[in-house]
């Protein structure tokens, strides 16, 4: 007993922060939603004669990014993502029916 090492193991409650508070998975959503939009802002002119909401569609990608980086599923807890994820693999599993 005396002297012996007991590793206790470490157990994350969260993702690790990197900057301002944001995680990698948070990041690489959030950039790649901001190079589409930007993309989509270069490739595209604003809609004609809506004024300021003309420019509305280039926001689009970084919302649906946003949504994907911070939103959770409430029943499952998991990432959106993560959750599309599993429901399309489940949606596109074989299914196998046994016959008595």
């Amino acid at each position: 007993m005396f002297g012996e090492h007991h590793v206790l193991p470490y157990k994350s409650q969260g993702e690790n922060e990197i900057v301002w508070r944001f995680s990698f998975r948070q990041l690489g959503w959030l950039a790649a939603g901001s190079v589409i939009s930007v993309k989509l802002a270069t490739a595209f002119p604003p809609i004609p004669g809506l004024g300021i909401w003309g420019y509305f569609p280039y926001w689009l990608p970084f919302g649906v990014s946003a949504i994907f980086a911070f939103v959770r599923h409430p029943g499952t807890g998991m990432t959106f993502g993560t959750f599309i994820a599993e429901w399309v693999k489940c949606a596109r599993r074989q299914r196998v029916y046994f016959r008595p």
